[in-house]
């Protein structure tokens, strides 16, 4: 949550924070399981794997983090990327 997000946040009435929290927590309740293992989101499995691609702009230094199941995932040079990142690099070698 960015600072601007938690000044929202923090304005918004008691039973609006109350119904905020409850719907994430519900929210996150399907995907994560013990020990760090979370569905994927695309519904095809339980996985520990993240995409793996470095972020630029803003967030430079952090990456991607995203769960990938083995249906999603694509190793490029040994490193795990999900789709949409996947098809960036492979752009990039391209072009």
């Amino acid at each position: 949550m960015t600072e601007k997000d938690k000044e929202l946040y923090d304005k918004l009435p008691e039973h609006i924070k109350l119904r905020l929290d409850y719907k994430a927590e519900e929210y996150y309740s399907k995907y994560e399981f013990k020990d760090n293992i979370v569905k994927c989101k695309c519904g095809g499995g339980k996985t520990k794997d993240r995409c793996e691609f470095e972020l630029k702009g803003k967030k430079i230094g952090q990456k991607c983090d995203k769960y990938i199941c083995k249906k999603c995932m694509t190793i490029i040079d040994d490193k795990k990327y999900c789709r949409i990142h996947a098809n960036i690099i492979n752009q990039q070698k391209k072009g």
